[in-house]
């Protein structure tokens, strides 16, 4: 009998440490849900910040590229015989200048196909004057010189 007693007396202590070790786990186990609820809400936050920030992004490089393709003019019937982008596009400038009266140079020119070429003009106006410059002039179309510019937007 007195076993008996003795093991049930082992068994309450064992019982009471349980019940302490649930108690401090629970505990713990709420720590780490705030700490996790924590975490997730900054990186909701974060996640939020960089969403805008990555469509601002976008939104400034679609500015960019529409900026960029507004100023673009395809010129056909010019041969450049180099391949240094310097050279064609003072090469293309003087063209123009003996062409149309207008001193302009591009930014760059690209070649599209044989004696066709886009060219970046520095800026808008720019290529509004050679498109007007174009309108005023009509070049009259020869064999050597069979030069037209087009606006591409």
């Amino acid at each position: 009998m007195e076993d008996i007693v003795k093991l049930l007396e082992q068994m309450r202590e064992d019982i009471k440490d349980i019940k302490s070790k649930v108690t401090n786990n629970c505990e713990e186990v709420k720590s780490m849900r705030e700490e996790i609820i924590s975490m997730q809400e900054n990186w909701n936050k974060e996640r939020k910040e960089l969403k805008n920030e990555l469509y601002e992004t976008k939104e400034e490089v679609e500015s960019l590229k529409r900026e960029k393709i507004r100023n673009n003019l395809v010129i056909t019937g010019i041969t450049v015989e180099t391949e240094d982008m310097n050279q064609i596009n003072n090469e293309i400038g003087k063209i123009l200048e003996n062409e149309m009266n207008i001193k302009v140079i591009p930014r760059k020119a690209f070649k599209i196909k044989e004696n066709i070429w886009k060219l970046e003009m520095n800026t808008w106006e720019e290529k509004m004057l050679v498109l007007k410059e174009k309108g005023k002039n009509r070049l009259e179309k020869t064999t050597e010189s069979d030069i037209r510019i087009e606006a591409k937007n």
